[in-house]
């Protein structure tokens, strides 16, 4: 009898030593996949001006727009103008998150509704600057921005925002529009037919300026979060309507001083870790 218990206990003993080592694996394997990488590490765009590529084509081909998706009302674009804070791109990012979701959760953009429904647009950042900053400031403060490394990392990202939403009641919703090392332009599009909006992770992305018959795609290897609320698709002519080429600009925010951005959507010159149709709400 005594032998059976002691065998028993001893079974006991090496189960759960196997599954608190199972579980501390899990953990490891988490961090190292969601944490190697700290945005905006290099404090904003300082790379673009000495990365600019130019892509010409000849002088007699089109660049013509043959598609455009756009979320209705677009989202609001803010940016941080407290100089204390210093990588914070998460934080902007999370805040536009939480300004586009104010519309229906008013709760989000404490004071004040981000959305006016009789003009029918997100109220510019002027109106909106003494009510945003603070969640700037607050969020800074959840995602744990510079506490590790410079920048914040995709877990710290996702760990304060919800943290933020927890306190107003509200949960975060995340699916995962990754595909392959690009994105998943069909599930964006119905994301932003459903009114949902789509925040990026990238290692390298870039700002395009498209003229008549070229390209000038300037680049950041500056990891960086954003958000975006839709893209458009161009097709290059020849002089005889042959098609030359056909690529696609997701249109979104930076959160800096230019508050709009367009986005050249090539494995060369940009780059997706991961991205995510987000939803706040009840």
């Amino acid at each position: 009898m005594k032998n059976n218990y002691i065998t028993k206990v001893t079974s006991i003993i090496v189960f759960m030593l196997i599954i608190v080592m199972i579980i501390s694996f899990s953990v490891t394997v988490f961090a190292e996949e969601d944490d190697t990488i700290y945005y905006d590490g290099g404090n904003n765009m300082t790379a673009y001006s000495t990365n600019t590529y130019h892509v010409n084509y000849p002088e007699s081909a089109r660049i013509i727009r043959t598609q455009s998706v756009f979320l209705e009302n677009e989202c609001p674009t803010y940016q941080n103008v407290n100089s204390s804070l210093t990588n914070c791109c998460a934080n902007v990012s999370g805040a536009m998150l939480l300004g586009f979701y104010d519309r229906y959760y008013e709760s989000l953009i404490p004071n004040i509704s981000a959305f006016s429904e009789r003009m029918g647009i997100y109220l510019p950042y002027g109106f909106m600057r003494n009510y945003v900053q603070p969640v700037i400031n607050d969020l800074y403060s959840r995602m744990g921005t510079n506490t590790i490394e410079p920048g914040t990392s995709e877990s710290q990202f996702f760990n304060g925002l919800e943290s933020y939403c927890r306190d107003k009641q509200a949960t975060v919703i995340k699916q995962s529009v990754k595909s392959g090392s690009g994105l998943n332009l069909s599930a964006i599009e119905q994301a932003f037919e459903d009114g949902k909006i789509v925040a990026v992770f990238s290692s390298k992305h870039n700002v395009l300026t498209v003229s008549n018959n070229a390209l000038s795609i300037s680049c950041s290897d500056v990891p960086h979060i954003f958000v975006i609320y839709g893209y458009d698709k161009f097709t290059v002519y020849s002089e005889n309507n042959s098609i030359i080429d056909e690529y696609y600009v997701l249109q979104g925010s930076k959160g800096v001083e230019s508050a709009f951005d367009a986005v050249y959507l090539d494995s060369e010159y940009f780059t997706v870790d991961n991205a995510y149709i987000i939803e706040i709400g009840e």
